[in-house]
């Protein structure tokens, strides 16, 4: 009896090698490369630059969320208003209190910091919008939350992470 041109080995150390053994490795790094990515991208979009605005929409305020630990963050504020009327700003919270103010532009009428607050009065303008950029330094590493008010309901929270 003849034996079948395709026939199976009987012993083990004739049969093939699977296939796909080979490429296990890089299936699995390939997928935590993927996961990777995914992570990262998502991670941008929560930490990469915030637009927060206030319920009323008078107070918008544009930030960097993540910012090394030493350098300056600016905010820029915008706040619409009545002309004719002054701007008073007051930011308090561990995002003032844990930085340095460095700048304030243009410069405020008057200003007054205690503690973890600071209050900002700009003159009256004929203008309804008033731009604002506060420039923040702090050494400190975490999160660090602040709320900014421009009235009783123009309120808007700043959360910023820093790291080493």
């Amino acid at each position: 009896m003849s034996r079948p041109l395709l026939s199976t080995p009987r012993s083990s150390k004739h049969r093939a090698p699977h296939p796909n053994r080979g490429y296990r490795p890089y299936a699995v790094a390939g997928g935590l490369l993927a996961l990777l990515l995914v992570v990262s991208a998502a991670g941008r979009a929560w930490l990469g630059p915030a637009q927060v605005i206030s319920d009323d929409r008078r107070v918008q305020v544009d930030y960097p969320r993540l910012v090394r630990s030493g350098a300056e963050q600016t905010l820029h504020i915008s706040v619409r208003g009545e002309p004719g009327k002054a701007v008073k700003l007051l930011l308090i919270g561990p995002l003032l209190s844990q930085s340095r103010v460095e700048r304030i532009s243009p410069e405020p009428q008057s200003s007054l910091r205690q503690g973890n607050a600071l209050l900002l009065h700009f003159p009256s303008e004929a203008t309804m919008e008033r731009s604002v950029e506060v420039t923040l330094r702090s050494d400190a590493v975490g999160q660090l939350n602040g709320t900014l008010r421009a009235g009783p309901g123009s309120v808007v929270r700043l959360s910023t992470y820093r790291h080493p």
